[in-house]
């Protein structure tokens, strides 16, 4: 199976749940493995660099926050150094966000407003677990 096809295709993140306004599948490195809807992140690879430095010390992310695909986030917690939780800050923009490393990888899944935050996780780690 192609990498696109564990976001955009049958059985992929996008389709686990049909509330994921975007999503992708990140290198630790920054590289871009497939995507939908992160053409911003595609291109400004330290994005996904910083999300990893996130993981692995979260006190700047919950002091201030942060930014990704062009959006501010809070972040809510950090699971093990594995499972990031967010959620869009700002008017409007109150959309829950997952990230999940795997052994190489970070699956990334960022919900619409009216998005369940349970759901997108749940989305984020189906294909996460089957990547690890």
């Amino acid at each position: 199976m192609s990498w696109g096809a564990y976001i955009t295709g049958e059985g992929g993140l996008l389709a686990q749940y049909d509330k994921i306004a975007c999503g992708g599948i990140f290198g630790q490195n920054g590289s871009t493995f497939a995507q939908a809807q992160m053409d911003h992140v595609q291109t400004n690879y330290t994005e996904i660099i910083d999300m990893v430095n996130l993981m692995n010390d979260p006190t700047p992310g919950y002091e201030k926050g942060f930014t990704f695909n062009q959006f501010p986030f809070a972040l809510l917690r950090v699971e093990e150094g594995k499972v990031l939780h967010a959620k869009g800050k700002g008017a409007g923009q109150m959309f829950p966000m997952t990230i999940q490393k795997t052994k190489q990888a970070l699956v990334i899944a960022i919900g619409t407003a009216d998005a369940v935050a349970g759901q997108v996780s749940s989305s984020v780690a189906k294909i996460a677990d089957y990547l690890d």
